[in-house]
């Protein structure tokens, strides 16, 4: 319920200032309370579903991601409870959380904080130059490949022991160049 003040015009005479009471039922922002999947490779296009209470029941809330990077392409579901969207990730997407924001014909918005990450895809190891080096030797090795971190933070390691890495020369998306000893009796 609203009340206030409402200035009327009559035909003829001064202004009259009379109370007024309007009856309406308010209506609540989207309230989202879960994303599936909650994270996504870079690259990626693909559905999330977002589910919540207060969406548009005409089938109208959006879907939008804080940031850059992710685009929602089309809808799926879209009801009082449920927003089924195809995104894509662009492949320089920030490897953030990002808040999910629902937003319905009324304006209104509702955020899920920090639901949604955007994630690299694990590392493809494909090549090692060389592929063997002998017991008690130090020297360099190449493993190529795709997927590794262009920020260069991946990290090389081996199974077993007696292989130790020392430091990192190039690693970049496809490259890492380690120094490793590989002990005598490895």
């Amino acid at each position: 319920v609203c009340t206030g003040t409402q200035n009327v015009r009559p035909t003829t005479g001064a202004w009259n200032i009379g109370a007024y009471e309007y009856n309406s039922s308010i209506i609540p922002a989207p309230a989202p309370a879960s994303i599936s999947p909650t994270s996504d490779l870079r690259s990626y296009t693909g559905n999330v579903t977002v589910t919540g209470t207060a969406f548009d029941a005409g089938g109208t809330s959006t879907l939008s991601f804080s940031g850059t990077g992710v685009t929602v392409n089309s809808y799926g579901t879209r009801n009082a409870t449920t927003l089924t969207a195809n995104i894509t990730i662009t492949s320089g997407a920030a490897l953030t959380a990002r808040d999910v924001i629902v937003t319905n014909s009324d304006s209104q918005t509702g955020t899920l904080p920090t639901s949604f990450t955007v994630t690299l895809p694990a590392p493809n190891p494909v090549s090692l130059s060389p592929p063997t080096i002998a017991q008690g030797v130090t020297g360099n090795v190449t493993v190529t490949g795709t997927d590794f971190d262009t920020g260069g933070t991946s990290t090389l390691s081996f199974s077993g022991t007696g292989i130790t890495v020392n430091s990192y020369g190039t690693r970049n998306a496809t490259t890492l160049i380690a120094n490793i000893t590989v002990s005598g009796v490895a």
